[in-house]
C-alpha cells in the first residue's frame, strides 16, 4: 500500500501472517520428518507361545526298540509364526524309554526332532516337551510286545487222574517276549507224549499271552 507521500510500505499484518505461514510450514515438515523416521517397531517382542507335533506323534513299535520316525515338533510365536532359537526339552516319563537328545534349540524352521527309543514295558509310552514357561506337550507311542522268548506254566501242572480219563482243569500256560511281556496272537503248539488226546493240537494266545487246552490222559498209567 502507499503512504500519505505516495510511497510503498510493507503492512505489518501480512508479515506476520506471512512468517506465521511459514512456521506453521517449518513445523508440519518437520512432524511429517519425524512421522517417516519414527521406526513403528513397538509391537510386543516375538515369544514362544505355541508347541506342537509336526510329524512321528502317535506311533505305534515294538519295545525297547526306536520308532520308526523321529518326533518333529514346531514352536510358533504369538502370531502363528515359527520362531527359531527356542530351547525344547524332552523327558520321556519313567519306563518310557529314551531320546536321542533331552535339550534341543529350533531351527531356522522353528522346528526340533528327536529319535525316541521305546521303554520294554508293553503299553503307551509319553514324551513330554517343553518350552519355556509354556505347559508341557504330551507325545504318546504304543509300545508293542516283541516276539515269543518263552512260555511259564499258569496252571494245570502236576495233575492226577486214572488213566483214560480227563484232567480235571485245563492245561494253560503263558507266552511273553524277552522283557516279561504277554505275546498274543502266538500259536501254542500241544502235544502228548503217551497217548492222551488233546482237545486242540495248536491254540493261539489271547490278549493277555494265554492259551489253555484240555486232555483226556492216555490209557497206561505213568507220568
Amino acid at each position: 500500500m502507499t503512504d500519505l507521500n505516495g510511497s510503498l510500505t510493507h503492512d505489518a499484518g501480512v508479515t506476520r501472517h506471512r512468517a506465521m505461514a511459514s512456521l506453521t510450514m517449518a513445523a508440519c515438515a518437520a512432524a511429517l520428518s519425524l512421522a517417516a523416521c519414527h521406526d513403528d517397531s513397538t509391537t510386543a517382542p516375538r515369544t514362544a507361545s505355541s508347541v506342537t507335533v509336526l510329524s512321528g506323534g502317535s506311533q505305534s513299535g515294538t519295545v525297547g526298540a526306536a520308532l520308526a520316525a523321529p518326533v518333529v515338533l514346531v514352536v510358533k510365536d504369538q502370531n502363528g509364526t515359527a520362531l527359531s532359537g527356542v530351547a525344547v526339552t524332552v523327558t520321556p516319563a519313567g519306563g518310557a524309554g529314551s531320546v536321542s537328545s533331552t535339550a534341543l534349540t529350533t531351527d531356522a524352521n522353528g522346528q526340533v526332532s528327536v529319535n525316541w527309543t521305546l521303554g520294554t514295558v508293553a503299553g503307551t509310552d509319553t514324551l513330554a516337551a517343553q518350552a519355556g514357561s509354556l505347559p508341557a506337550l504330551d507325545v504318546l507311542a504304543t509300545a508293542t510286545p516283541d516276539v515269543p522268548a518263552s512260555i511259564v506254566v499258569v496252571t494245570g501242572d502236576a495233575q492226577s487222574a486214572p488213566a483214560g480219563t480227563a484232567l480235571p482243569a485245563p492245561l494253560t500256560v503263558k507266552v511273553v517276549d524277552q522283557y516279561g511281556n504277554p505275546v498274543p496272537n502266538a500259536t501254542v503248539t500241544f502235544a502228548d507224549d503217551a497217548n492222551g488226546t488233546l482237545a486242540s493240537t495248536t491254540v493261539t494266545t489271547d490278549a493277555n499271552g494265554m492259551a489253555a487246552d484240555t486232555i483226556t490222559l492216555g490209557p497206561a498209567a505213568g507220568t
